[in-house]
């Protein structure tokens, strides 16, 4: 039977929470709803993709359609949110940064440049301190290289993490590590 509806479902490379979502969204609902659903990740880590792509309906992250709109001419609009995503800001238990205000001037992993973590990171930074976040103070490690620098003390004050509660990522550490 001919798919009724096309849907896209944008997903960064480090949203393990999304990226579930949309496993289990193709899994369970696709096939019984006649909907063709596929999974993609933007190569520039924007919802702008979604309008070249073609599909009807895409479910992208809220910053990723807030960088569309920044980069000038993605026709999207957001229907309806599907889960709310926390920032937590990730330091050694022996930090003396106790306050998301002592990040200023601290060299913080915010991920890769084009995904969610940074996008984010960068606009919270900003809000906090009205200033950009220095490209020279902005890791730029997948999550577990992160953590790994982070507790061997190699160059890393903080780390960023965005995702979905409950965090698969913050799940599978050991419980002496967080």
């Amino acid at each position: 039977t001919e798919p009724v509806l096309r849907i896209a479902l944008l997903t960064d490379a480090d949203a393990s929470t999304q990226a579930r979502v949309a496993t289990e969204l193709a899994r369970q609902l696709a096939p019984a709803a006649r909907v063709e659903l596929s999974v993609a990740s933007p190569p520039d880590g924007t919802a702008a993709w979604a309008v070249t792509a073609g599909p009807g309906l895409a479910l992208a992250r809220a910053d990723a359609l807030q960088a569309a709109r920044d980069g000038g001419g993605a026709a999207l609009r957001i229907v309806a949110p599907m889960f709310p995503e926390e920032v937590h800001v990730i330091v050694r238990a022996d930090s003396p940064l106790n306050s998301i205000q002592h990040l200023k001037g601290k060299r913080i992993n915010v991920g890769p440049a084009a995904g969610a973590r940074a996008r984010t990171a960068a606009r919270l930074y900003e809000a906090l301190f009205a200033a950009r976040l220095p490209a020279s103070a902005a890791g730029a490690l997948p999550l577990d290289a992160a953590l790994r620098q982070l507790l061997d003390r190699k160059g890393l004050d903080a780390m960023i993490l965005v995702d979905a509660q409950p965090s698969a990522w913050l799940a599978a550490q050991r419980p002496e590590t967080l």
